[in-house]
């Protein structure tokens, strides 16, 4: 079994309704367990076909939210670019917190430590 191109080893149900998947590389990635059912393939696929694949049962959550409480269709753009705009906050909000400064703030220091901090061999320039 695949997800995307990356061949998987194990998976490991977690408590929090995510599953550890482990791939042959020995690399690993938590991914929920309502998703994986929809991304886990028999074959390797490109990012093009996992984003279709993992996109439409998100969109029909989506949908079956809108058409219970049946909003007005003028209501509808305005509604979903809400529910964008309102992510990208929180996603940003999240960025901040886990960086400890807000982005506008950060400096290459800040990366470069977080590089250092987690082993990771930095590469040097061309």
């Amino acid at each position: 079994m695949f997800i995307e191109g990356k061949k998987i080893a194990s998976e490991t149900p977690q408590e929090d309704g995510m599953v550890l998947i482990t791939y042959e590389d020995g690399s690993t990635e938590p991914i929920s367990a309502e998703l994986l059912v929809h991304i886990r393939t028999e074959e390797a696929i490109d990012a093009t076909a996992l984003r279709e694949i993992s996109s439409k049962p998100i969109v029909k959550e989506i949908l079956t939210v809108l058409h219970r409480y049946d909003p007005r269709v003028e209501d509808v753009t305005y509604i979903l670019q809400t529910v964008g705009s309102t992510l990208m906050r929180n996603i940003i909000s999240a960025d901040d917190a886990f960086y400890g400064v807000p982005k506008e703030d950060r400096r290459v220091r800040l990366f470069h430590n977080i590089l250092v901090k987690k082993n990771v061999e930095i590469p040097e320039g061309k």
